[in-house]
């Protein structure tokens, strides 16, 4: 407890000459007020050399200038003075900015991922569920054409009702997106005489014995009228809800 006492007063003297040099910063500085705490603070946990993180804060200089190179080797700007005090926006050359998407040690070391490329039609199985308890590896789902949304679909006589099928996570488009369910396309319509079709996945299928996919989409109807404020035409979904169409059309 005496020691407790001697860094109370200590404390006291140092704040009563930061005082006297500078006193707006005893309101400013959140650290002043922090020292007051000290003493109890060395009541609770001991020693404040054993939970002080003063020492981490050094590190704050080697992140800054990660931060720094990746902001730059991204293709950012970043402000220098030129001639008559005047802000000049300087970027790194394109060859510097290559690096980037030519190194993957790089990207891996400074956190960055360039966007997936996926081949048009390639789907990604969904994952399988983990039961807690259960030994062994987990089997993968198998589901019955019949039993998805796909038999909803108008053209759903053109795949076999009891198909066995795999639930896809994602799938590729033709420009290299990923899309999952949920997501709005545009795509190739199975429908004679009907170019495209614009429409949300429902679900995603892969065969079992092959790497047949289909999508299922709701269908929509993009109206001729447009929204007053926005200027976006309505779409409107028709009394068929659902096409089946296959992956290899995006």
């Amino acid at each position: 407890m005496e020691s407790c006492a001697d860094l109370h007063v200590a404390i006291g003297s140092f704040l009563d000459s930061f005082a006297e040099i500078d006193p707006s910063k005893l309101v400013a500085k959140v650290k002043t007020h922090l020292l007051t705490h000290a003493p109890a603070d060395v009541r609770l946990f001991g020693p404040l050399l054993g939970a002080i993180t003063e020492a981490f804060e050094s590190l704050n200089g080697v992140f800054r200038d990660i931060e720094g190179v990746k902001h730059r080797v991204a293709g950012g700007a970043w402000p220098l003075k030129g001639e008559g005090n005047e802000i000049v926006w300087a970027r790194c050359g394109p060859s510097a900015r290559r690096l980037l998407h030519e190194h993957r040690i790089l990207q891996r070391l400074l956190g960055w991922k360039g966007p997936e490329v996926r081949r048009p039609g390639s789907v990604k199985l969904a994952a399988v569920p983990v039961v807690k308890g259960r030994k062994g590896r987990p089997h993968r789902e198998i589901i019955v054409l019949s039993s998805t949304s796909a038999a909803l679909a108008f053209n759903s006589g053109d795949f076999p009702a009891d198909s066995e099928r795999y639930k896809c996570r994602n799938v590729g488009s033709q420009s290299q997106e990923i899309c999952c369910r949920d997501s709005w396309i545009v795509s190739s319509s199975p429908v004679p005489n009907e170019e495209i079709v614009t429409g949300k996945i429902i679900e995603i299928l892969q065969q079992t014995n092959s790497t047949e996919s289909i999508v299922i989409l709701e269908r929509f109807v993009v109206q001729s009228k447009r929204h007053e404020l926005y200027n976006m035409p309505f779409i409107t979904c028709p009394s068929c809800p659902h096409s089946d169409v296959k992956s290899q059309y995006f």
